[in-house]
């Protein structure tokens, strides 16, 4: 679905400004650009928490040192 959420919201941005620019005049260009930036940045957040690491390479995903640490933490909290 992302692909097509992103070629429709490309296609989208590339009509809103027949749209408004009857309307709006040469203020339609700021209001476009801040329309558009806002949608993109909105999309892009959303591929970001699909993937949270995978900006990191694999050898900084350290899940085995955390799951370390959940178990000591958990078997801690059943001893008291």
């Amino acid at each position: 679905y992302s692909r097509h959420l992103s070629r429709y919201l490309t296609i989208w941005s590339a009509t809103l400004p027949f749209v408004l620019a009857p309307l709006l005049g040469w203020t339609s260009v700021p209001v476009i650009a801040a329309i558009c930036w806002s949608l993109f940045s909105i999309e892009e957040v959303g591929h970001m928490i699909e993937e949270p690491f995978a900006a990191l390479p694999y050898d900084q995903v350290q899940t085995k040192r955390v799951a370390d640490v959940i178990k000591r933490d958990t078997l801690a909290m059943y001893k008291q």
